[in-house]
């Protein structure tokens, strides 16, 4: 890594912290330079204010969400296992201790700020909703009976969301369930067939 690239990801992984530690709104740049071992002066040059900070935090949120590795539905493989697959890959990277706590970091500023939040959730990498194209490939091939697909997706996601990051975004720590992590996507993935399942 480049001396400059490496200051950069100093000055990012400083931000983290100092927003972490005083919120984003009483977070000063000062003290994020002197947590990165910079200078003002480097700081500016790399980013131009806090709110840019801010975005770049973002970016990397919205980046790990791109490196889901979604699958394309297969009409000749079994409905179940494919979903079990797509909802293991989303629950690998939401599940996540340091996506969690990024999410955290930036959903204060939300409830405070909704023009920011607007923003954020209208951005092309939000709106693309991968898992909906996926389901919508599982109706269009007749596995699902037909239905909006971001509606489903939405559902879908919210039966993951309420197991594996609701509790550690809220609460700070994962519940320990009496089923293991395969059990309960399973069991996801079996309410969600259960009402979206193509009969004849």
């Amino acid at each position: 890594m480049k001396l400059t690239e490496k200051k950069r990801s100093d000055i990012v992984a400083a931000a983290i912290e100092e927003f972490r530690t005083n919120g984003f709104r009483a977070a000063h740049v000062n003290a994020i330079a002197e947590r990165a071992s910079v200078s003002k002066r480097t700081l500016y040059r790399h980013f131009s204010s806090k709110d840019a900070l801010f975005d770049e935090i973002v970016n990397i949120i919205m980046a790990q969400n791109a490196s889901i590795r979604h699958i394309t539905f297969d009409p000749e493989l079994p409905v179940r296992d494919q979903f079990v697959r797509e909802a293991q890959a989303i629950v690998d990277q939401v599940a996540d201790a340091d996506y969690i706590g990024l999410n955290r970091l930036i959903a204060s500023e939300y409830l405070l700020d909704k023009e920011r939040a607007l923003q954020v959730f209208s951005r092309d990498e939000v709106t693309a909703d991968p898992l909906a194209g996926f389901i919508k490939e599982a109706m269009e091939a007749g596995a699902l009976r037909n239905a909006d697909p971001r509606f489903a997706s939405m559902q879908f996601s919210g039966l993951l969301k309420q197991f594996f990051v609701w509790p550690q975004f809220l609460l700070g720590d994962q519940p320990q369930f009496n089923q293991s992590q395969s059990e309960i996507i399973g069991d996801c993935v079996d309410m969600f067939l259960g009402h979206y399942a193509h009969r004849p």
